[in-house]
């Protein structure tokens, strides 16, 4: 499956059918070809009076924490993080991603072909069409970028210069620990080990009960990327 001649659609339309059309335990996907999957889940969230769920390493933290959502909407991004495996544990857990309210999944184009290749039954359960969404701002980008990152619970986005900087930091920072990995929150190290599952642990840990921004997972080997990471604040089981 491939983004390209997707039928295209633009942030305020796209909420508006969400509020229309979504019923309550549906799921939604869009395609984001071009641009940040992190701050367009953001601007949904904040422009349909949802919640932002960025995705768990791993399908079974992943689908605990869909199911515990709160709210009529909740808008995942960082599905990209999830390997092959993890998607196909995902689809054999779909029974359990029910819940009250709606879902939008917004996926980068590789997110949105792990899902078809490795979880054909979950993607069956996504409401038709699949959408390419536009990343070109409307009328109200600028006031909803404030507004999201004034009320996300997440870590906020800083302009793409001072982003990438952030990222050449952390992996500097990373790669005073060979062979290990490494969780970090913006540079800070808060936990470093050669045992991949142990690490996850530790990541889950983090990630659900230390404030201050999303923890980062940064495996061994990994070069500095030419654009954001996928194991930004993400780092799948099993890749």
């Amino acid at each position: 499956m491939s983004a390209v001649g997707l039928p295209s659609i633009r942030l305020d339309e796209l909420c508006r059918r969400n509020d229309a059309e979504l019923a309550p335990g549906g799921i939604r996907a869009v395609v984001v070809s071009e641009g940040d999957t992190l701050s367009l889940a953001r601007r949904i969230a904040h422009r349909s009076r949802g919640q932002h769920l960025e995705a768990s390493p791993d399908a079974s933290a992943l689908a605990r924490r869909l199911r515990a959502g709160r709210g009529a909407l909740l808008v995942v991004s960082g599905l990209e993080a999830l390997s092959g495996d993890e998607w196909k544990r995902l689809d054999l857990l779909r029974s359990r991603l029910s819940r009250e309210g709606s879902t939008v999944l917004v996926l980068s184009p590789r997110a949105m072909a792990l899902l078809a290749r490795a979880a054909p039954n979950l993607s069956s359960f996504i409401s038709p069409p699949l959408w390419n969404l536009e990343s070109a701002p409307d009328d109200a980008a600028e006031e909803d970028i404030e507004a999201a990152q004034r009320s996300s619970t997440h870590v906020n986005d800083s302009p793409s210069h001072s982003r990438q900087r952030l990222i050449r930091r952390q992996y500097e920072e990373a790669s005073k620990f060979p062979g290990e990995f490494v969780i970090m929150i913006g540079t800070r190290v808060l936990f470093h080990s050669t045992d991949r599952e142990e690490a996850i642990r530790s990541y889950e840990s983090v990630f659900e009960e230390v404030p201050g921004g999303t923890p980062v997972f940064i495996e061994p080997g990994i070069r500095l990327p030419e654009r954001d990471p996928v194991v930004r604040g993400r780092s799948p089981r099993g890749a």
